[in-house]
């Protein structure tokens, strides 16, 4: 399979448009002519993740979080070298696939109904099947995710749920979430005076981290994947970790 073909087929899932002004998203590395015959999946395009590409004898590597962000005056870095040396192309899709992809999934795994559109795009809204405590609605999140959690809030039956993978705990998101109607925000990276934005306002905050709320979209890519035929497999490890 061509790469080109690979490139087209998740700028169609993951529509280049709905990546936001800053982010570098596309082919980074690599040239769209060649041969692929197998993929790794990522966030985070480590040293390891690149080792484990080598080791796999992949011909790409597709990464939710963009393995070159800002423009390069020279490439020294060590994991891109070693990528090119093994002639291993990078596309990373990140916040088109937020917009496209990942919070459908991030709202489907939480077991929401009743999807709206959160914040420009980015982020889910719906309702619960039927109303829970939020203590109960957090182990819900904690078990479907299988991530450590920090809440924010507590004493409130949750009707209605916000999603948003990666790191949407931002006012504009708690504003977006209390705009409709949202009992809690489920995010990651939440900051100590968002949380406290957020209880002004009576949004709880379930901060779910940033990797947990956004490594089940490889899950979902492998899936699409299953249809051409070529090897592919995933590298999930986190930065973070519950001890």
């Amino acid at each position: 399979m061509k790469l080109q073909e690979i490139i087209d087929y998740m700028n169609e899932t993951a529509p280049p448009e709905l990546a936001l002004d800053w982010d570098n998203c596309g082919l980074l590395i690599g040239r769209d002519g060649d041969e692929i015959n197998k993929i790794l999946f990522c966030l985070d395009v480590t040293k390891e993740a690149a080792a484990e590409a080598i080791k796999m004898g992949a011909d790409l590597i597709i990464s939710h979080h963009p393995a070159i962000f800002k423009p390069l005056r020279r490439v020294t870095d060590a994991t891109l070298l070693s990528l090119i040396r093994n002639n291993i192309a990078v596309f990373s899709a990140h916040t088109n696939l937020d917009a496209a992809v990942l919070n459908d999934v991030l709202f489907d795994k939480i077991g929401l109904i009743n999807k709206e559109d959160l914040f420009e795009g980015i982020g889910k809204a719906g309702d619960l099947p039927r109303p829970a405590a939020f203590s109960e609605f957090a182990e819900n999140v904690k078990v479907k995710l299988g991530a450590g959690l920090r809440c924010a809030g507590e004493g409130k039956t949750v009707r209605r749920a916000a999603v948003a993978g990666g790191a949407c705990g931002s006012e504009e998101f708690i504003l977006a979430a209390r705009a409709k109607n949202c009992d809690v925000l489920v995010t990651g990276d939440v900051k100590h005076h968002a949380a406290l934005f957020a209880a002004e306002l009576g949004v709880n905050i379930i901060d779910a981290t940033h990797g947990a709320t956004e490594v089940i979209v490889i899950d979902e890519l492998l899936k699409r994947f299953e249809k051409f035929g070529v090897a592919t497999a995933a590298y999930k490890k986190e930065v973070f970790y519950c001890l």
